[in-house]
């Protein structure tokens, strides 16, 4: 069997797949128009027809496999023989998590270490890499909005983890890991009225939020896109960092020197 050690196996389905692989050229990234426990339920009915290789929720520790990557899933068409394929959880409106990111990242750079996969995008069913699955047009179904343009353009980011997974960087220690949220304020200081604005170490990943609850979980969510208990915390609008440190657990504390 060749399965993944990061993600719960729960395959196979009693049918919906055949045979061996052709090859594989790349994983294809899809969007499942619907949630994580439902495509699971979905993929396990044999009147659906359909199944995948993978699936990832919206959160960090939803990650399904439903077949061996050595086995044909029915997920796109003619290319399915060819392909690994991933469905995420969500619609192809949304952009994805950084749970699902990160999950597409270690995804992808296992397979490459497992069949050698180049560390590239794919953008039709000749080339290979990381694809998305419009770019098979009518043969692969046509699902020209799968899995939709935000996170067809987010294939650079997550080829980019992969590589930084395979390569970790000198570069990422706890300066790097480094978490910052200021109220009212960007990461040069300008004013951000009405909205509090995290970013992240280097500037790799930022977002604009306006309420208390989605802060936390972004917490969270930046935590875990970047997979480092050092990282540190500023300040978070009117809230210590004390406070936050009790949501997401203990941090070191940073030099003032570096603050602002």
């Amino acid at each position: 069997m060749t399965t993944w050690d990061k993600a719960t196996w729960l395959g196979p389905p009693d049918s919906n797949y055949n045979g061996p692989m052709v090859e594989v050229r790349g994983l294809v990234l899809h969007i499942a128009e619907g949630s994580y426990q439902g495509t699971i339920s979905w993929q396990k009915n044999d009147v659906s027809d359909v199944s995948s290789h993978f699936i990832f929720g919206l959160v960090e520790g939803e990650r399904a496999e439903m077949l061996d990557t050595s086995i044909t899933a029915w997920t796109q068409s003619s290319g399915n023989g060819h392909w690994v394929s991933v469905e995420n959880a969500g619609y192809h409106y949304n952009q994805f998590t950084p749970a699902q990111i990160e999950a597409n990242a270690q995804l992808y750079a296992w397979l490459h270490q497992v069949y050698g996969v180049p560390m590239q995008l794919a953008d039709s069913p000749s080339d290979r890499g990381l694809g998305w699955h419009g770019m098979g047009g009518a043969a692969w179904g046509g699902h020209y909005d799968c899995p939709g343009p935000a996170n067809v353009a987010l294939r650079s980011t997550i080829l980019a983890r992969a590589q930084e997974i395979l390569t970790p960087s000198p570069r990422r220690g706890q300066d790097d890991m480094l978490m910052v949220a200021k109220s009212g304020a960007g990461p040069s200081g300008e004013t951000v009225p009405g909205h509090t604005r995290w970013w992240a170490g280097d500037g790799i990943y930022h977002r604009e939020i306006s309420d208390e609850s989605t802060a936390v979980n972004l917490i969270k969510a930046i935590k875990l896109f970047y997979g480092d208990p050092r990282a540190e915390i500023l300040s978070w609008g009117d809230s210590s960092p004390e406070a936050v440190q009790a949501v997401i657990g203990s941090i070191p504390a940073k030099s003032p020197a570096l603050e602002g």
